[in-house]
């Protein structure tokens, strides 16, 4: 019974966890965007935008869209994960909702890795739209580090379905 109670505490642990990275990374990311100005030598590193200085407010509103609209997936999967940790806090740690839970989240952590490199070109077009002919850029790339997340993204997804399948379940839970 000691297993189940330490059990217990690492999922309130986790789930606690969980919350803080759903509340910090909205946070963060806000925090970067407001503070766009004191940023410009690492965005012109990154991205390899010179004159960053010079981007419209416009371009800066829609590139913060943009990276916001990612970050929801990220939130949306983390939103998730703290849900299979509650169930998990609760003793139920493989109830149908604890694995729908973590079903939901495999599927939202991929959709988050799979966004990254859609991400990072779309904020390079916008940040260069405002650019005369010619120097305007379009730079789509998956590096390593991308294919990896996103494999290891299909790996947690493939053990979610195998959870998923292996429990029993009525017919009409997948609807929510």
């Amino acid at each position: 019974m000691a297993h189940s109670t330490s059990s217990d505490a690492f999922s309130r642990f986790m789930a606690a966890v969980v919350m803080g990275l759903m509340l910090g990374g909205p946070l963060a990311l806000l925090l970067i965007w407001l503070n766009f100005g004191a940023l410009e030598a690492y965005v012109t590193a990154q991205f390899g935008v010179p004159g960053i200085a010079s981007i419209t407010l416009e371009s800066k509103a829609l590139a913060a869209i943009v990276t916001f609209l990612r970050l929801g997936l990220g939130v949306l999967g983390l939103y998730h994960l703290r849900r299979m940790f509650l169930e998990g806090a609760a003793g139920r740690p493989l109830s149908a909702a604890s694995v729908s839970a973590f079903r939901r989240f495999s599927w939202a952590a991929l959709a988050y890795a799979v966004a990254a490199p859609l991400e990072r070109t779309l904020v390079i077009l916008i940040f260069t739209m405002g650019n005369p002919q010619g120097q305007r850029m379009f730079a789509f790339g998956v590096d390593t580090s991308d294919a990896y997340v996103i494999l290891l993204g299909l790996l947690v997804v493939a053990a979610a379905e195998v959870f998923h399948r292996a429990h029993p379940s009525p017919p009409d839970e997948d609807a929510g």
